[in-house]
């Protein structure tokens, strides 16, 4: 069963993925989303590029030239697996014509997959449908479309996304969980590998007889990301992490790189995630909300180098 972090506006950024690679390294990881935009006019995203393992960059957009030319920029950093967002319902993304409402437009989306495929190893991000195409059926005549295209890696939320009168929170809470649809599609498509997400039970017992090929996880990386840690132990027991040993040579890699305490506080945020459920986490947590000057940082590694002393 292959696992997987979810791409994460507002988390899954470079330091979280590198952090979370060394701690949970039976896992793929996926950037923020970026616009195809965003790719080609900046250069915010070349921090991936630094990462030892690459992640899989998640794209945004509707337009195949411009996707393929992200592409092409992503590619030649090393950054060749490009997965495309078919399932994000948020009004800014439907301004945009891409995400969710992508799932109305079959051919649009063999286009935008043709074209990227000319550079980067394509999956797609999609939900169980959109709106009032909300059926087996026509989630199997869109995945037929995208599967004419030789791209045959999906990840699938397993809810609907209702595009009118819920906002993007609504959407992850309100529309059903359906896993049923999702296990069905894997029958459809036997060759295709299909990795399910949306509020998964991390414990492998609950899907190893299932005929999927992966698990997707979402929120839970940063709200108890210690579940992920042990799944990863259920699966691979021989694989063992020295929890602390990582956590502080992620603290001090971060101090020597950032000289600004205001940088080194946001590079440090990934590590906050894992102190919870840890013993003194809230120690650790209150240390780092009085980060506010040079003092702040270097109290801040005296509390962690205290805390981690005691496990």
């Amino acid at each position: 069963m292959h696992l997987s972090i979810a791409p994460l506006m507002g988390y899954t950024n470079a330091h979280f993925i590198r952090l979370y690679q060394k701690l949970l390294p039976k896992f793929s990881f996926f950037s923020e989303m970026l616009h195809a935009n965003a790719v080609l006019n900046s250069n915010s995203w070349h921090a991936y590029s630094t990462l030892s393992s690459k992640p899989i960059i998640q794209l945004g957009g509707s337009e195949p030239d411009k996707l393929a030319e992200a592409c092409s920029l992503l590619s030649a950093q090393g950054l060749t697996r490009v997965n495309l967002n078919i399932g994000c319902p948020s009004p800014r993304v439907q301004k945009g014509a891409f995400g969710a409402c992508l799932m109305k437009e079959p051919d649009l989306v063999m286009r935008c997959v043709k074209a990227m495929q000319k550079f980067s190893e394509v999956s797609i991000k999609c939900r169980l449908g959109v709106d009032a195409f909300d059926s087996d059926d026509y989630l199997e005549q869109f995945l037929s479309a995208i599967d004419q295209t030789h791209c045959h890696e999906w990840y699938i939320h397993a809810r609907i996304a209702i595009l009118e009168g819920l906002s993007p929170k609504q959407n992850r809470e309100i529309p059903p969980i359906n896993y049923a649809r999702v296990k069905r599609v894997k029958v459809v498509f036997p060759h295709a590998k299909v990795h399910v997400n949306g509020e998964l039970n991390p414990c492998v017992e609950d899907w190893q007889d299932s005929n999927l090929d992966g698990m997707m996880f979402g929120r839970l990386s940063y709200q108890n990301p210690h579940r992920l840690l042990k799944l990863q132990s259920s699966i691979y027991p021989d694989h063992v992490v020295d929890f602390k040993s990582v956590m502080t040579e992620f603290c001090n890699d971060v101090l020597a790189e950032y000289q600004r305490w205001t940088l080194a506080k946001q590079a440090l945020m990934p590590l906050i995630y894992w102190t919870r459920g840890l013993d003194s986490g809230k120690q650790i947590r209150q240390a780092y909300s009085m980060i506010r000057d040079d003092e702040g940082l270097r109290n801040f590694q005296i509390v962690l180098a205290n805390v981690f002393s005691r496990i």
